[in-house]
């Protein structure tokens, strides 16, 4: 935390970041919509754990560009989307020259925000995934 706080400050990018820590679930959207970029930093530990993160969704949905650690669920989503920078979620230095790129270059942001909410609207979905479930079970019961 430490080395992020001074890189944040290196860059004069105080008023841009704010660890809040844990957020409650009926006030997230409140939160998503004055943030600039959404973070996912797994660690590689706990990939086989997690599965796809679900705020890699709820920021794709707000329409937030995304950081993403580059491990092969995020990974999967993020390039097929577009909608983000995949980093090393071990390398602080990484990590914040992603959020600097990102807060620097708000159409890129913008794009891949937009990219994200695309990819929610036609793909990532519950309409979609029910279709998929439903033909599983259909499958099982055959």
């Amino acid at each position: 935390m430490e080395d992020a706080l001074k890189r944040i400050k290196q860059h004069h990018l105080e008023g841009n970041v704010e660890f809040l820590g844990f957020v409650p679930y009926d006030r997230l959207h409140t939160y998503l919509t004055i943030c600039h970029l959404g973070l996912i930093l797994d660690i590689p530990e706990h990939q086989s754990l997690i599965g796809t993160p679900t705020k890699l969704f709820l920021y794709m949905r707000a329409g937030l560009p995304v950081i993403a650690s580059n491990l092969p669920i995020p990974r999967s989503v993020v390039e097929k989307a577009k909608c983000g920078i995949l980093v090393d979620p071990t390398n602080v230095e990484e990590i914040a020259d992603a959020m600097v790129k990102l807060l620097k270059n708000p159409e890129l942001a913008r794009q891949m925000g937009e990219n994200g909410r695309r990819a929610i609207a036609e793909e990532y979905n519950w309409e979609i995934e029910e279709d998929k479930i439903i033909g599983a079970y259909e499958q099982l019961k055959d």
